[in-house]
């Protein structure tokens, strides 16, 4: 109590601080945001419906049922059950139905127990378009919530968010209550939570990786209920924030001063509704090489007491003030989903129904300066640390008697471990700050002409530089991407395998002179994310920068694309890291095993292969592959920059030109033809797979297998073709989902395209078998569905197009698919934006049934894997 009292007090110096509020009245409360209904039924049960127009034609529907303690808990594999049978669905009729919705058990629709009892019910991304579908769904849920006569409707809520209107989803609602009177199921016990963890000592887990992971989690009590619904969780939210992200740079910084060395590093903030029980959990979690554990808990425990004792200093708080106010550290989760998720939580916890643009504007309207907010996060995570917490560690370790006792974690304000780990931290800190690039100079300007496909301006610059601009009216920060024109199919001395790598290589040379970790700090210093995708045929640097940090992001991309060099030491230490990685064959290995299989048997021999291979990683020519990215980043006559800000045209040009005068348009390098001597597989190939034997690892118990389906076909990316393979994976999907009901099983079928050098088309799908399936007769109904689409009905197309358009539209209207346009268009050469909504009406069944006979007569591997968790 102490600890939560201790939060409480910490938000609120922030609250008033900011705010003309007095004591006395209590901190703020957001409205619920404008497209929030909420209601009661007369039988008690909860409604909240939200209508969200990006989800054009779909919903997620969602039931959630608190469980008082003295419920039997529901076994997470009979939870599904709900659905198969309830008094107006027979038996397989409610899977039947969702299958035929597009919404099937498995994939579409799933069931989910929190640690604390309660249980809630997905529909998600179900067509509504035809009201007889909603009406249905709806009707499945209060069966649902009416199976069990010990939980009243009122300890239930049904969540409808999507393209819907919450005045006939009301109305729909109402009508179905009438026949579920409310029920008496007695007293019941009080179900608020509450509470948190312990303090354990380590617990070590067994586990054979060749790495491992260390980690520590506070577990943080809820607040008062009448604090829930104000702006204390989001105030405290956003310390939250700051302090995991300045935590994961400080063990970063740790690491490299310990000799640590540091696979992987990350610290997070989990609401109640994420884990499930009610309270936050703060948990740090870092994964080293085997036989590391002391070292890594010592690191954390280090840098957790240097915290304890000295906080974070008003430059690293200033720091991440900037990614914040930026707009740089903003999730960009889908409205329909956050909505859902704050509705489920407001019903469970009494949480706040404000709209993440409402709260945002809340914080920002009340500035807080640097010291006050330094001095309010310190006690913030002051208070995190005395919460009590819960040490673990998983891994490959000798069994040499290990116990909290021996091997002792303890947060304290005394120095622990390493008495000098702060000022070495506080050095390395005060030496990136010291870090610097050469500034840009100065260009002139050009007048701004028009974007042919999208309407958005192109900016001219004197030196050649041509700038794809889009104006966004919502965000805050600079978003970008440089595309180039080919990718690492354009190296004559391609080594096999060798361009899954590439990408990972970008962050191993070393950047204007400094290796590339101090680089990324350097730019995290700025409040700048960047990163890099170096596909076969594109390169594309993108990221994230405040709009206050755009002069260094410009000198920044200077550096990336013109001042690098191999780095020798980094390329040993990465090799090192990833071969771990590689080796392991665990479950993300067993996993890399079939994808390497599927590939290796659509393309054998193909020197294009993107999927990373041990093999290839130990052959691999750094100094020759270093020296190929420089000269390609070099080439900016083939670079194509894309930008989207808050600015105005006018603004971000001017923006531009100050700092962009070290740009030379150099002339646009003809691409090299392609080596089209790689082997295609054609025809079909069914296959048993048994991974324990393929692996040599011990064989694992049950009998359950995973189908495994990949279909390849040569077909170019155009807009005809992309939105033609759309149509027939959705008829796909839903032809052997609806075969698949009555094993109680779905599939969820993806759709990609290769370009250039590879021109394929690939449609793939993987299916979980029950225990104890009829293999001859599931194979049957799998070849009876595929033989059935060569002649697709149009009922069956014209709900797949129905589909599909609606997912596209809704997919336009997101920055991502601008950038996405931009690429495609000047990029590939493609449009695949203009006139999709007549190309898509205009695809006949008799088109998707030519498709579908192509794909299934072109390579076709079918791997059924046993020993596939």
């Amino acid at each position: 109590m102490r600890t939560i009292i201790c939060l409480i007090q910490a938000v609120l110096f922030a609250a008033f601080l900011s705010s003309a509020a007095s004591a006395a009245e209590g901190p703020d409360v957001l409205p619920d945001a404008e497209c929030v209904t909420r209601g009661r039924l007369g039988n008690g049960l909860t409604y909240y419906i939200v209508k969200d127009d990006g989800s054009r034609g779909t919903a997620d529907l969602f039931l959630v049922r608190k469980r008082p303690v003295q419920c039997t808990d529901v076994p997470d594999e009979a939870l599904m059950g709900a659905f198969r049978r309830t008094y107006s669905f027979g038996e397989g009729q409610a899977a039947a139905f969702l299958a035929r919705s597009g919404a099937a058990l498995g994939t579409g629709t799933d069931a989910r127990k929190f640690p604390d009892g309660t249980v809630a019910y997905g529909i998600k991304r179900l067509p509504v378009s035809a009201a007889p579908v909603l009406d249905s769904a709806l009707l499945l849920l209060v069966n649902i919530a009416s199976d069990s006569l010990k939980l009243p409707f009122s300890m239930q809520a049904i969540v409808v968010s999507g393209d819907v209107d919450p005045a006939t989803v009301a109305g729909r609602l109402s009508l179905i209550a009438m026949y579920e009177p409310a029920r008496d199921c007695g007293s019941l016990p009080d179900t608020s939570r509450s509470g948190g963890g312990t303090l354990s000592e380590p617990l070590y887990v067994f586990n054979d990786v060749p790495y491992t992971d260390v980690s520590v989690s506070f577990s943080i009590d809820t607040l008062p209920a009448r604090l829930r619904n104000t702006v204390v969780p989001v105030i405290g939210s956003r310390m939250g924030l700051y302090a995991g992200k300045l935590l994961d740079r400080r063990l970063e910084l740790s690491a490299d001063i310990s000799g640590v060395s540091l696979l992987d590093c990350a610290v997070s903030m989990k609401d109640g509704l994420e884990t499930g029980t009610g309270h936050d959990v703060f948990e740090v979690s870092v994964s080293v090489p085997g036989g590391q554990e002391r070292e890594a808990l010592g690191m954390i425990e280090n840098v957790l007491c240097g915290l304890a004792r000295h906080g974070f200093s008003v430059e690293e708080y200033r720091m991440a003030d900037l990614s914040f106010q930026g707009g740089v550290w903003t999730e960009r989760e889908p409205a329909y989903r956050e909505y859902a998720r704050r509705c489920i939580s407001n019903f469970l916890y009494g949480t706040s129904l404000a709209s993440p643009d409402m709260e945002m504007e809340y914080l920002l309207s009340r500035p807080i300066g640097d010291s006050s907010g330094c001095r309010y996060l310190n006690r913030y995570v002051s208070a995190i640390l005395k919460s009590p917490y819960a040490v673990s560690v998983t891994g490959d370790f000798p069994d040499d008697g290990r116990s909290g006792a021996e091997h002792g974690f303890s947060i304290t304000r005394e120095s622990s471990g390493c008495p000098g780990a702060d000022s070495c931290i506080a050095a390395a800190y005060r030496e990136d700050t010291l870090r610097v690039l050469p500034s840009g100079t100065r260009t002139g300007t050009r007048p701004v002409k028009k974007e042919s496909l999208t309407g958005t301006p192109v900016l001219h610059f004197s030196n050649g530089l041509k700038i794809y601009y889009n104006e966004s009216e919502s965000g805050r920060s600079v978003r970008f991407s440089v595309f180039y024109k080919g990718g690492f199919a354009q190296n004559p001395r391609l080594v096999a395998g060798e361009g899954a790598f590439y990408s990972d290589l970008m962050k191993v040379d070393s950047v204007a002179g400094m290796k590339y970790r101090d680089f990324e700090r350097l730019l995290t210093e700025h409040g700048i994310a960047m990163d890099y995708r170096f596909d076969r045929n594109c390169i594309e640097i993108s990221g994230e920068s405040p709009v206050a940090s755009l002069p260094f992001l410009w000198s920044a991309l200077n550096a990336v694309m013109n001042d690098r060099r191999p780095d020798p030491e980094g390329f040993a230490d990465y090799v090192r890291k990833e071969s771990l990685m590689l080796e392991y064959a665990g479950e993300e290995g067993r996993k890399r095993f079939v994808a390497d299989t599927l590939d290796a048997l659509l393309h054998p021999f193909s020197i294009y292969s993107g999927r990373k291979r041990l093999r290839s990683l130990e052959t691999l020519d750094y100094e020759e592959c270093s020296s190929f990215i420089s000269e390609r980043l070099a080439q900016t006559g083939n670079a194509v920059f894309a930008f989207m800000s808050p600015l105005s045209a006018d603004g971000f040009r001017e923006a531009c030109a100050a700092h962009a005068g070290w740009f030379r348009a150099k002339k646009r390098v003809r691409l090299v033809d392609y080596d089209a001597a790689y082997g295609t597989f054609a025809g079909n190939m069914v296959s048993d797979i048994s991974l324990d034997e393929a692996l040599g690892t011990d064989v694992r118990t049950g009998t359950r297998k995973v189908l495994v389906a990949s279909y390849a076909m040569p077909c170019g990316y155009d807009a005809g073709n992309l939105y033609m393979a759309k149509v027939s994976a959705k008829v796909l999907e839903r032809a052997l989902n609806e075969v698949l009901a009555r094993y109680s099983v779905s599939v969820s079928v993806d759709c990609v395209f290769d370009t250039q050098p590879l021109e394929y088309c690939y449609v793939s799908y993987s299916v979980r078998l029950p225990e104890n399936t009829n293999m001859t007769e599931f194979m049957f109904d799998i070849n009876a569905v595929n033989k059935s689409l060569k002649n697709p009905s149009s009922g069956l197309v014209g709900w797949a197009k129905e589909i599909v358009m609606n997912e596209v539209s809704s997919a336009f209207v997101s920055g991502e698919a601008w950038f996405g346009i931009i690429r495609d268009r000047y990029v590939f050469n493609k449009n695949t934006y203009s006139h999709y909504e007549k190309i898509i009406s205009g695809i006949a069944p008799e088109e998707v049934g030519d498709f579908m006979k192509k794909l299934l007569d072109g390579g076709c591997v079918e791997l059924y894997v046993k020993g596939l968790d």
